[in-house]
């Protein structure tokens, strides 16, 4: 369900207003909208089939709802929006009060601020890597000048992954089509957040992801990628303490090919630069830097016919 879509229509948003005030029947908000009883039955069969209402008989008469708690959170704050709120919101002023709230441990906050960027914005790379990607490289070189502990970095990491969730909840997840995707780290390597934001992306495209995560054993991720067969696999290595487990698994991802198997091999993460020429002898087909990068330019070469 992608639920700026549906509150991007007026119809569709003034009968979301109605039964965010409680369940409605047609008639009822036929009188309240004053849109045509046709119109709103056709919007509430399409707004049921997405999710995002669901349909109860009282009687003789169907009354229309929010589906569930989580839609009407979704609602609520795409929705909502105070009088001084500016309609445009430049990102990069929300990064340091996002990385402040998360280093306090304030997800209240962060999920306000995150709610403000989602009503102005909804293109998903700017979301991530301006606002998300970037408070996380402030919070990083905080941590590095030791301003926070390896606690807060930690819990920084954790409540910036359910930010994505929530992200992810407001543009939704479209049916994947047949491209695979495997995405995951070798051993050493142990942050996830540039490979989830990858993962998430992919799957906005509708590529079936199956996101493996952080310190994957080598032989369970060829594994995977032996069974699954996948048009894509990415490696995420972010530290120097996993060069060389990064290396080993490129070479045994790269060595499954010509066993009808063509996977391309994209490295990214916060080493990639340093290790270029290691990766790509290793059998890397793509180095990715950064979300943007991999969206604009690497991943239309991925799919490019042959």
């Amino acid at each position: 369900m992608n639920i700026f879509e549906e509150i991007s229509e007026q119809s569709r948003r003034a009968i979301l207003l109605q039964l965010m005030d409680g369940s409605r029947s047609v008639n009822e908000i036929v009188e309240a909208t004053g849109l045509r009883q046709p119109n709103v039955s056709n919007h509430l069969a399409r707004l049921r089939s997405k999710g995002i209402v669901s349909s109860s008989r009282v009687g003789r008469h169907i009354y229309y709802s929010i589906s569930k708690a989580e839609v009407e959170d979704a609602l609520n704050a795409i929705i909502r929006s105070s009088e001084d709120e500016p309609s445009v919101v430049d990102l990069s002023e929300l990064v340091i009060p996002y990385a402040r709230a998360a280093c306090r441990g304030d997800e209240r906050e962060c999920s306000r601020i995150i709610d403000q960027a989602v009503r102005t914005h909804r293109c998903m790379i700017a979301l991530y890597a301006d606002l998300l990607g970037a408070a996380m490289s402030t919070i990083g070189s905080w941590y590095l000048a030791g301003a926070i502990d390896e606690a807060q970095e930690h819990m920084t990491s954790a409540i910036t992954e359910r930010q994505m969730g929530r992200i992810m909840s407001y543009l939704g997840t479209p049916t994947p089509s047949e491209n695979v995707a495997v995405i995951g780290s070798a051993p050493q390597n142990h942050h996830t957040i540039g490979m989830r934001m990858l993962a998430d992306y992919l799957t906005t495209q509708k590529w079936n992801v199956r996101f493996l995560g952080a310190d994957v054993p080598v032989p369970s991720f060829r594994r995977e990628v032996a069974d699954s067969r996948p048009d894509l696999v990415l490696i995420s290595c972010s530290h120097n303490e996993g060069v060389e487990w990064t290396g080993r698994l490129i070479r045994e991802i790269a060595s499954l090919r010509g066993n009808a198997q063509t996977p391309t091999i994209v490295v990214g993460g916060g080493i990639v630069n340093q290790e270029a020429d290691r990766f790509l002898a290793d059998g890397a087909d793509f180095l990715a830097t950064s979300l943007e990068q991999f969206a604009t330019y690497l991943l239309p070469q991925v799919t490019a016919p042959n």
